[in-house]
C-alpha cells in the first residue's frame, strides 16, 4: 500500500513540475524568467469609461487597483502567494478605514 501512495505522489509531483515547465516555455529561447513578466509581449489594456470617470471623482484610487490587478494576473496566469498577499493587504486597508469612520462617527455622535 505504501509504494503505490509514493508512486502516485512522485507522478502527481512530476505533472505538476512539467505543467510549470509547459506554462513558462521551459528551454526555449523565450522562456519566463520571472513571474511578472510576459512571454507573448506587453497587453495593452485600456481604461474603459467608467474606470476614468470614477477614477477623477475617486482620487484615482480605482487606476491603482487597477493597476494592482494586471500587474498581478500576466499571461492569463494568477500566482496563490501574489493573490493571499494582495488580498491582506487590501484587507488591512478596510480595516484602517472602518476604523477610522467609526472612529469620527462615535466623535459626531458625542
Amino acid at each position: 500500500m505504501c509504494n503505490i501512495f509514493l508512486s502516485w505522489l512522485f507522478s502527481l509531483n512530476a505533472v505538476v513540475v512539467g505543467h510549470i515547465r509547459f506554462l513558462n516555455f521551459h528551454g526555449e529561447a523565450n522562456a519566463r524568467l520571472e513571474r511578472n513578466f510576459s512571454v507573448y509581449g506587453d497587453p495593452v489594456y485600456p481604461r474603459t469609461l467608467f474606470i476614468k470617470t470614477f477614477s477623477l471623482v475617486l482620487f484615482s484610487a480605482p487606476d491603482i487597483h487597477l493597476k494592482t490587478l494586471q500587474n498581478m494576473r500576466v499571461d492569463s496566469i494568477m500566482h496563490r502567494s501574489v493573490w493571499q498577499e494582495a488580498m491582506k493587504k487590501l484587507g488591512e486597508g478596510w480595516d484602517a478605514f472602518v476604523l477610522a469612520v467609526s472612529h469620527n462617527l462615535h466623535v459626531l455622535a458625542l
